[in-house]
Formats: structure tokens, C-alpha cells, sequence
């Protein structure tokens, strides 16, 4: 059987030993009989913290092995600290229960584009899972390139997310330009991610990128509507719904994306849909937030069906 794509740039019997100046790739058939498969099966005597394996996209027969170093690096340490704060701020902030009157010219009551209160339960796993994935990559992959290039835009993502629950109880305007800083900066991330440690870099960026990418126009929505502009809270959902759903959409068409960022993105349209969904309320946006759901879920599950026909077509 073939080896796939040449990525070696050290004779495969240094493999084993690590180099810790630069990292180091080889692709390694799965088939066990083959004779680099032996070379697999050393690689997993070693401390796992060292290595990484993933599927290679380009040769569905071969695996890739990355071969890391040690160091650990200014923005690793960063990220975990500011990871750790962002996690730690509901703690000494006062509790943010929407935009109140003393805000907006035009006090929002549960506006329509904003999720049932259930939603917002989704912080607690991002918290929890953007600190082990720190964690991770500060003992694991301190200064892995492919973790660096992750780490500059997720840092601008943490350092502004710090402080948004103090901001946004005393500016709902300068709370909404915050959030948009916030979801560019983990969406940017989260379009960096390498193929490698999916469990503890790819997904949990996707589920931060996920729910800050719908976060952002519902406080679009509840500011645009607050302040009067044309059009009252139905009208701005209306606006602000759909324009969630192109970014979302155009996010999770891009190859290799978690699907973490589009399960986020559902559990916010699923809040948006329960709230607006009983009689009296506004059944238009949960129509609206059901369709996007479908969009959202059929994107995700393109990837998956494609390799399917793929292997059936083989």
C-alpha cells in the first residue's frame, strides 16, 4: 500500500526521538501491516502530550503525526490567564439581565431577536472548556506554530470579553461594538485552527465563535430597536435574524470548520424560536429561526454526508 503524500523531512528511524527545536510531520498508513505502521505504533509509547494525530484530508488512507516541543511562549501563558478572567467576571460583575431603561431611549422588554433565558446557560461549557483548552496548550503545545497563529485573534476575543458584563450594564452602545470586536476576533481563531487537536482547540473556539456570532446581532437588534431607529424590536429581528444566519452560514461553509460553531449558533435560533413560538408572540421570527436551524444543521451534516457517498461510490 502507498505511503500518500512525501511530508517527511527526517529519516523515519529520528522520529521516535522528538527533536524539541521545531515540530516535524510524517504521514503514516493506516493499514497495520505495512511497515511504517511499526513507526505508529512506537510513536504511541510516547508520552501522548508530545503528539497529535489526525486524518489527513488530502489521503484518506494515511494519518499525520505532528511532533511537538515543550517551550511555552508569552501568548500561551495569555491565553490561560485571560481565559481564567474572562470565566472568573460573571463572578464579581453584577448579574447582566438585558438592557434596561436607563440605557436606551426605548426601554427593551424582551425583545423578540433575544433567546429564552435557558439559552444563555451555554456560557457556563464555554468557560469551562476555553480553559482546559488553554490549559491544554500551555502544557502540551506551548509554542506550537499552529497554536501561535490561534492564540493572536482569540486573545483579542478574551481580552475584550473581560470586561463586556461591567460594559454592558452601563452602555448598551458601546456593549454591541464590544461583541462584534468579541466575535471577529473567535471567529478569526477559529478559521486558523489546524487540523490537529480538535477536542481541545477547534471545537471549543467553534462553540465560542458559535454563540458570539448570534450574541452579536441580538444586541445589534435590542440597541438598534432601543434607540428608535426606523424600525421597533419585531422590525430589527426581522433585520438582524437573517444577517446572523449569512455570517453563520458563510462560517460554516468553509472547509473543516467544527461543527461546534454551528451547534452553537442552533441553540441560539432554538431560544429564539421557543420564546417567539406561543401564541401572542411573534411567530414570523420563530418561523425564521426554525429555517435557520435546518440551514445551519444541513451544513453541518454536509461534510459527513459527502464522505459517505464517497465511500459508497468506492
Amino acid at each position: 500500500m502507498g505511503r500518500g503524500p512525501a511530508m517527511v523531512r527526517r529519516p523515519a528511524a529520528l522520529i521516535p526521538r522528538f527533536p524539541r527545536n521545531a515540530p516535524d510531520f510524517i504521514d503514516i498508513p493506516s493499514a497495520l501491516g505495512c511497515a511504517t505502521a511499526r513507526y505508529r505504533t512506537r510513536v504511541h509509547q510516547f508520552r501522548a502530550r508530545n503528539i497529535s494525530l489526525a486524518r489527513n484530508p488530502g489521503e484518506p488512507n494515511c494519518r499525520l503525526v505532528r511532533i511537538h516541543n515543550m517551550r511555552r511562549t508569552i501568548t500561551a501563558w495569555a491565553t490561560l490567564l485571560l481565559a481564567v478572567a474572562f470565566a472568573a467576571a460573571p463572578f464579581v460583575t453584577e448579574p447582566f439581565q438585558g438592557y434596561d431603561g436607563n440605557q436606551l431611549p426605548v426601554p427593551q422588554d424582551s425583545p423578540p431577536i433575544q433567546p429564552a433565558g435557558w439559552a444563555f446557560s451555554i456560557w457556563g461549557i464555554i468557560y469551562l472548556w476555553l480553559i482546559v483548552s488553554a490549559a491544554f496548550g500551555l502544557k502540551s503545545r506551548g509554542d506550537d506554530p499552529e497554536w501561535e497563529k490561534v492564540r493572536g485573534p482569540l486573545l483579542i476575543a478574551l481580552a475584550v470579553g473581560v470586561p463586556w458584563l461591567a460594559v454592558a450594564n452601563e452602555s448598551a452602545l458601546l456593549a454591541t461594538v464590544m461583541i462584534f470586536l468579541m466575535a471577529g476576533g473567535a471567529i478569526a481563531a477559529l478559521l486558523r485552527t489546524p487540523i490537529f487537536d480538535r477536542w481541545t482547540l477547534r471545537h471549543p473556539v467553534g462553540l465560542f465563535a458559535g454563540w458570539l456570532t448570534a450574541a452579536s446581532f441580538v444586541s445589534l437588534g435590542a440597541t438598534a430597536a432601543g434607540y428608535g431607529l426606523v424600525l421597533g424590536p419585531t422590525g430589527w429581528a426581522w433585520v438582524c435574524l437573517p444577517l446572523a444566519l449569512l455570517v453563520a452560514a458563510a462560517v460554516q461553509s468553509r472547509p473543516q470548520v467544527s461543527p461546534a460553531y454551528g451547534i452553537a449558533v442552533i441553540w441560539a435560533l432554538t431560544g429564539i424560536m421557543v420564546k417567539n413560538a406561543p401564541a401572542g408572540a411573534s411567530p414570523g421570527i420563530a418561523t425564521l429561526a426554525l429555517l435557520g436551524i435546518l440551514l445551519i444543521a444541513a451544513l453541518i451534516l454536509r461534510p459527513l454526508a459527502t464522505r459517505l457517498l464517497a465511500r459508497r461510490e468506492g
